[in-house]
């Protein structure tokens, strides 16, 4: 097995959120673009922090990355 496999292999953890629209935009969802990852269009989300539980890693960076103070109202699911 080669450096870059086992890299593949380690998961990384994330944590993030949906945030649905309220009065004019009730039906419709935030995405935020990352330049930095080449204009990739995606739901809010990064990587967990040491010591930081998943949590407050979501609440952490959907506030980062839309500016939005949110609440969580339930878990939406895994990805990988």
């Amino acid at each position: 097995m080669t450096q870059d496999q086992d890299d593949s292999a380690t998961p990384i953890l994330a944590a993030g959120g949906i945030l649905k629209g309220q009065r004019a935009t009730e039906g419709k969802i935030a995405l935020v673009r990352r330049r930095r990852y080449g204009g990739e269009i995606g739901l809010p989300k990064g990587k967990v922090k040491a010591k930081e539980d998943l949590l407050a890693a979501a609440l952490r960076e959907v506030k980062e990355e839309t500016g939005h103070e949110v609440e969580i109202v339930e878990f939406a699911g895994t990805t990988h």
